[in-house]
């Protein structure tokens, strides 16, 4: 025999769930765009310092 309360109870949890795991999903796609983004300023960064003659170098 079912129970209607530990159904209802387990719908509402698994609403909650639901919700926290979207919460922490798009908090996670967040810092991951973030670091790929610092991640892509550094490597700017380094080729075109690279890529530019003398710069950051001291007389010779």
């Amino acid at each position: 025999m079912r129970n209607p309360m530990m159904s209802f109870w387990l719908s509402a949890a698994n609403s909650w769930a639901s919700a926290g795991r979207a919460f922490w999903v798009a908090e996670m796609q967040r810092q991951q765009a973030a670091t790929l983004k610092e991640m892509t300023r550094q490597a700017i960064r380094l080729w075109e310092a690279a890529l530019q003659p003398g710069v950051g170098r001291g007389p010779r």
